[in-house]
């Protein structure tokens, strides 16, 4: 942010076609990748002269040979003998903090700009809807690249609350995640919920979880009657209206 430039995450399972056309509209300068999805940073490389630097970063989903060599810079590694050689730039309620992109339902997906004074509401409104109290502990396993991701995590950060960050999705390890973090609150689109009951949650403690909810999809009579029943008594739904910014609508 201090350094005057606006992230827009792109989501990485969309075609080759979708990812460059979208680069063409957003104008990037530099693509942060993990390494991961290194052959589709080069790929995106090569179909543009928008982007000029890259950053790949490592996770633990990271192929064992993406955490080292090649040319551009690797973090969190290269992090601490970084000594950034610019002028931090001041940071105003009303700047654009991010370009979140729209689903894509009738096209290539749109950006939407986001300032901090709207993510700063949206934070404060989503805490009571979330239970995202100071003692309040979630896990996020949703992409960075739907407004999803912020209704999951902005106002555990305006409520102080812990959150638990999962690299990719696996119903049997986030049963378990619940189990470790004593989870309060979860949210899962209904496919996902429908994955979690069909590994047995009762062989889990799910005790401390005092509300779920889910959105993206309809959610289905039976599924709802076995959430309340097996996972959480208090389910909401919400809609991730990528316009208003989260919680915002």
């Amino acid at each position: 942010v201090e350094l005057g430039a606006i992230p827009s995450a792109l989501h990485a399972r969309e075609s080759a076609d979708t990812l460059a056309a979208l680069v063409e509209r957003l104008s990037p300068r530099v693509l942060v990748y993990d390494g991961v999805f290194a052959e589709k940073a080069t790929s995106l490389r090569e179909t543009t002269e928008l982007i000029t630097a890259a950053v790949r970063s490592v996770s633990s989903i990271t192929p064992k040979d993406q955490c080292g060599g090649g040319q551009d810079p690797i973090i969190p590694a290269a992090l601490d003998n970084y000594e950034p050689d610019l002028e931090l730039m001041p940071v105003a309620l009303d700047d654009t903090a991010v370009i979140a992109l729209s689903s894509g339902t009738t096209g290539i997906p749109k950006g939407v700009m986001h300032t901090h004074r709207t993510l700063m509401a949206s934070a404060k409104s989503g805490t009571p809807y979330m239970a995202a109290h100071s003692r309040a502990s979630t896990i996020n396993i949703f992409t960075t690249a739907f407004i999803g991701w912020y209704n999951c995590t902005l106002p555990f950060l305006y409520g102080g609350s812990k959150l638990a960050y999962l690299s990719q999705w696996d119903p049997r390890l986030y049963l378990e995640t619940i189990q470790e973090e004593k989870a309060t609150v979860c949210f899962l689109v209904p496919t996902m919920w429908r994955m979690i009951l069909r590994e047995h949650p009762e062989d889990y403690d799910l005790s401390t979880l005092e509300r779920v909810g889910y959105a993206g999809e309809p959610m289905d009579t039976a599924t709802m009657a076995q959430i309340r029943q097996s996972i959480c008594d208090s389910v909401i739904n919400t809609y991730g209206t990528t316009e208003t910014g989260s919680w915002g609508g």
